[in-house]
């Protein structure tokens, strides 16, 4: 049965509104059901401790697409750059090939992340969704949804859904990368904004396609 009318919630223990958000979704609960989505571990845990129910974005994947995914995204890492990678020329290195083991977890990560959306979505028809302002950044080849709350507030605003942004400004940013040298500083930025500017255009295209 599709639930009609919903808020949702994407959700991870990191929040600096957390504790208002469990309050948030509680006050919900007494008159409609919320939908609420667990992004890490620890969060489920605190979930499940505070008795909410909750999802985990994996309950949305489709796993017979694993195969296909990670081909699109073996071929996204190792052309993203090719009509500009002379201008990622760094001293006679080629900045976009030594990212491209970085950049297929992106891939793979932002793929999964449309198809997880798009279900989401689909399936329980949120009037109102309340998203994490920031996902802290583990190592790359780590699944950890980094771009599902940017893939979900893109395709929801599309569809006129009203998108709620939690801000957190504590989060820590991991990277497997020491940038101790204008080389790895370098690289860092060109990764981040990349990812951004790919991220938005990969669903430009998946939302001609649908």
């Amino acid at each position: 049965m599709v639930n009609m009318g919903k808020t949702l919630f994407l959700i991870n223990e990191e929040s600096e509104d957390f504790e208002d958000l469990l309050e948030k979704i509680n006050e919900i609960n007494k008159q409609d059901k919320s939908v609420v989505i667990s992004l890490t571990v620890l969060t489920s845990q605190e979930l499940g401790m505070e008795g909410i129910e909750y999802k985990t974005p994996e309950m949305y994947f489709d796993k017979s697409l694993g195969t296909e995914l990670d081909n699109e995204a073996l071929n996204f890492a190792k052309t993203w750059y090719s009509s500009f990678e002379n201008e990622l020329n760094y001293k006679g290195v080629s900045l976009g090939e030594m990212v491209e083991s970085d950049f297929y977890f992106f891939f793979v990560d932002a793929l999964r992340s449309v198809e997880i959306a798009t279900e989401i979505l689909s399936k329980e028809t949120p009037d109102a969704i309340y998203l994490p302002g920031n996902i802290k950044l583990e190592d790359p080849s780590v699944i950890c949804y980094e771009t599902l709350p940017d893939t979900i507030k893109y395709l929801a605003e599309g569809k006129n859904i009203s998108v709620k942004t939690v801000t957190n400004n504590n989060y820590l940013i991991k990277s497997s990368i020491s940038i101790e040298n204008k080389v790895f500083n370098y690289l860092y930025n060109i990764i981040n904004f990349y990812q951004k500017y790919l991220l938005v255009n990969l669903l430009k295209i998946f939302k001609k396609k649908n």
